[in-house]
C-alpha cells in the first residue's frame, strides 16, 4: 500500500472531538470566515489504524496523530476533500 501526504498551513476554524476537527487552507478573513469552506479531518483516521484493521485504507486522512509528548511536527491533513490518499 503506498500513501501520499501533502502538507498545508491551515487555520483552525472548528473544534468536534478530541481527534476530529475542520481548518480552512486559506486566510479565513479573505473570505469572511465561510464555513463552507472548513476541510474536516479526523486525526484518528492513519495508515496504522488502517494497518490495523480499525478503518479502510480509503478512510485514511493522516500520516499519524502526533502526541503532545513528541516536539517536533504535527498531524498532517491530505489536502482538499478528494477522495483517498492510500492506493
Amino acid at each position: 500500500m503506498r500513501c501520499v501526504f501533502q502538507a498545508m498551513a491551515g487555520f483552525l476554524g472548528r473544534v468536534d472531538s478530541e481527534t476530529r476537527c475542520a481548518f480552512w487552507a486559506e486566510e479565513p478573513a479573505d473570505h469572511g470566515f465561510d464555513p463552507g469552506r472548513l476541510i474536516a479531518v479526523d486525526l484518528a483516521r492513519t495508515p496504522a489504524a488502517a494497518a490495523a484493521k480499525q478503518i479502510g485504507w480509503s478512510e485514511v486522512q493522516v500520516e499519524r496523530l502526533l502526541h503532545r509528548s513528541e516536539r517536533r511536527g504535527e498531524a498532517v491533513p491530505r489536502s482538499g476533500r478528494a477522495g483517498p490518499s492510500c492506493g
